[in-house]
């Protein structure tokens, strides 16, 4: 509701169950800069921007996280009957790829086809979008442990889902150019503090591993590994720190235009 309110305009609710009433529209969307075909073309392409920013920015920074640095830990927990950390993992995962393909059909929507201005902001989202529809389906077809085929196809899906993130990554830092999404430059600083943090988390939790491994303990594969707790935490405070920049930034798109753009502008 809170993203919706955003774009759509202020609501008036009472809190004894009235329907809410939508105000004025969200103000300075200036319908003839945007030069959409639909008329609600403008929401459109603010949850296109916005589903995006939550997927990547946030459900999968995550559950790359969990997925590299917390098979030891939550030892002997299970969600499920999966162990706690797939749990985590796969959730992260199956909500970045429904937002992406939801995101993608929302775009493609609003363009009515395909944009034949080949911006790099599309080509780049759609390679991501396929390589994010077909990693979880790959993994359905994963070698059991002990194959000798297992570790290829453990690289592989390192190799793609990383590869996909980075695009990701790339293909956001280029929305800011992009003409009808209307953003400001210096959401450029925002989305380099994430990727600052991002980086960040990943020394803390290797120096946590490395750490760990020279444990005497760490070869016993039924309890937690040492430093448990310390990855919990650090979870626990990037977790937090992904989060306020996912805001952050989907509270910018929704309210955009907030800023003048300045220098060379693309369309979609």
């Amino acid at each position: 509701m809170w993203l919706i309110t955003l774009l759509l305009g202020t609501t008036t609710a009472s809190l004894f169950g009235e329907k809410a009433q939508l105000s004025e529209p969200a103000p300075n969307l200036r319908q003839s800069d945007i030069d959409l075909d639909l008329p609600d073309g403008a929401i459109l392409i603010k949850l296109h921007g916005a589903f995006m920013v939550i997927a990547w920015l946030g459900t999968t920074s995550l559950g790359i996280l969990i997925a590299r640095y917390f098979k030891r830990t939550w030892v002997n927990h299970q969600i499920f009957g999966t162990d706690a950390w797939f749990f985590f993992h796969r959730c992260c995962m199956l909500i970045t790829w429904t937002f992406t393909l939801i995101a993608f059909i929302m775009i493609f929507i609003d363009v009515d086809g395909w944009s034949y201005d080949e911006a790099p902001h599309a080509i780049l989202g759609t390679i991501t979008t396929i390589l994010c529809f077909f990693h979880p389906i790959l993994a359905m077809f994963r070698p059991n442990v002990g194959d000798e085929k297992r570790q290829y196809f453990n690289w592989g899906h390192w190799f793609g889902g990383n590869l996909a993130h980075i695009l990701s990554m790339v293909t956001i830092f280029l929305s800011i150019s992009v003409k009808k999404a209307q953003l400001p430059d210096w959401l450029y600083a925002i989305l380099s503090i994430f990727v600052v943090a991002y980086v960040t988390a990943h020394i803390y939790f290797t120096v946590l591993l490395q750490k760990a491994q020279q444990h005497g303990t760490y070869g016993n594969r039924n309890i937690d590994a040492p430093y448990s707790t310390w990855r919990k935490r650090g979870l626990l405070i990037f977790g937090l720190i992904f989060l306020v920049i996912v805001v952050a930034v989907v509270t910018i798109i929704a309210l955009a235009p907030i800023g003048a753009n300045e220098g060379p502008i693309e369309d979609v």
